[in-house]
């Protein structure tokens, strides 16, 4: 963010800052969490431990799930806001150190919600709302009280920041993002989960990224440890704060892997939204689950186990087949039955369904192609059936069922024909 939009961001907040705010919620944590709307991911709170509310960093943490670090403005308030932490037993969840300096100990873009009793006492020590700004993250939340009213400002995303959406970045598979804030030097943010392969090479298979949570599929989590690994692991599907690192939930998604498949072709399906992540669940189902909160809202079964998926304008498509075969840690479909199937991302509705084996699916303007195992190239449909409509039939909507297995092309990929493959568009 330019220092322009945290001045800004500041302006916005010192102008609300005597607005009324009613809250039936019980004490001053519940109304704070209540007007955030957050309740996840890294909280802080500067000038804990005041005399008229030593208790409010122990019950930001009794009452959410975040992590509270809060920083105390003299040693008594240190020694209050201790005190009740202890009373509250919320050790580890809640810790409090003395402010030494104007400068805030934090990493820039780190906070989910930042809270400010006093902002007058802060400012007294140096502490400017440019500084509050640097420290949140965006999306994040500060929630500033003045005159017995809270009020908040959300910290506006940066323009030119860009998610990776896909395990390869966007569903035409280009590897490329499109950020416009990364500057040199680079360096490690944070690190979690366990230091090392559980067992092969690979035991994360994907990961993505989406309105500032960050999404892992993979075996290498605590729940497998002391496990056996003949047979494989459980893959878990793990929502993390994208900017602090911090945990939000995970999900057993009841499907074994070995952690071998080492090559960038078996990336395993996973592909996320502002609100949603869309993964494989027990080998041969898509779901979508909640991003906030791990909850599954559908499930649909395909034939096959789910080895491929790519999201585009509201449509998820999955690609499954029955068996498989290695050359060389390269994982792909044998020859034999295999289906590609279309779901509308908000309602799970399944649009269309296609018999083809295909071992790559990208997309991009409204279509989706495929490489499907074995045979020439050739070309087919819109990923939905209206767009295809339009686009092959000028505007006639008759036949549509019937006659969106027409290809649009056929012809030879040089690539593919190297990986005894072709391509297909759809």
């Amino acid at each position: 963010m330019t220092d322009r939009r945290l001045v800004l961001a500041a302006m916005m907040l010192l102008m609300c800052l005597g607005a009324a705010g009613g809250d039936t919620e019980a004490g001053e944590a519940g109304k704070v969490l209540k007007l955030a709307g957050t309740r996840q991911g890294l909280c802080l709170h500067l000038g804990s431990g005041l005399e008229g509310s030593p208790a409010l960093t122990a019950g930001l943490a009794a009452g959410s799930e975040m992590l509270v670090h809060g920083l105390a403005l003299d040693d008594a308030s240190l020694a209050r806001a201790r005190g009740a932490i202890e009373d509250r037993s919320v050790f580890g969840r809640a810790s409090v150190e003395r402010l030494t300096e104007a400068k805030l100990p934090y990493l820039r873009d780190l906070a989910r919600l930042v809270v400010i009793e006093d902002m007058d006492l802060l400012a007294a020590r140096g502490v400017t709302l440019t500084e509050v700004f640097r420290v949140t993250a965006p999306g994040g939340v500060v929630c500033v009280r003045k005159n017995g009213a809270w009020t908040k400002v959300v910290k506006p995303r940066p323009e030119g920041m860009d998610d990776w959406r896909h395990p390869t970045h966007d569903p035409g598979r280009t590897w490329v993002s499109n950020d416009r804030n990364i500057r040199y030097p680079l360096g490690l943010r944070w690190a979690d989960g366990l230091p090392n392969n559980l067992t092969g090479f690979s035991s994360c298979k994907a990961y993505v990224v989406a309105n500032g949570r960050i999404f892992t599929l993979g075996i290498n989590e605590v729940e497998n440890l002391g496990r056996p690994g003949k047979g494989g692991y459980d893959q878990w599907l793990c929502a993390r704060d994208a900017f602090s690192g911090l945990p939000l939930w995970k999900l057993n998604c009841r499907n074994v892997r070995d952690g071998k498949d080492i090559t960038w072709t078996n990336t395993a399906p996973l592909v996320a939204d502002d609100d949603s992540v869309y993964s494989v669940y027990e080998e041969n189902k898509v779901i979508r689950a909640d991003a906030a909160s791990g909850k599954i809202l559908w499930t649909r079964e395909m034939k096959y186990p789910v080895y491929r998926m790519v999201l585009l304008d509201g449509v998820v498509v999955s690609a499954s087949w029955g068996e498989t075969e290695s050359i060389w840690f390269k994982t792909q479909p044998k020859a034999g039955p295999g289906s590609v199937e279309a779901f509308d991302a908000e309602t799970g509705k399944p649009l269309w369904q296609l018999p083809e084996t295909a071992w790559t699916i990208v997309a991009g303007d409204g279509t989706v192609y495929l490489q499907p195992r074995g045979g020439g190239a050739r070309g087919g449909y819109p990923h939905r059936r209206r767009t295809l409509a339009r686009r092959t039939h000028r505007g006639r909507n008759a036949g549509i069922a019937a006659e969106r297995r027409r290809a649009w092309f056929r012809r030879p990929h040089p690539r593919a024909r190297q990986e005894n493959g072709h391509a297909r568009g759809l």
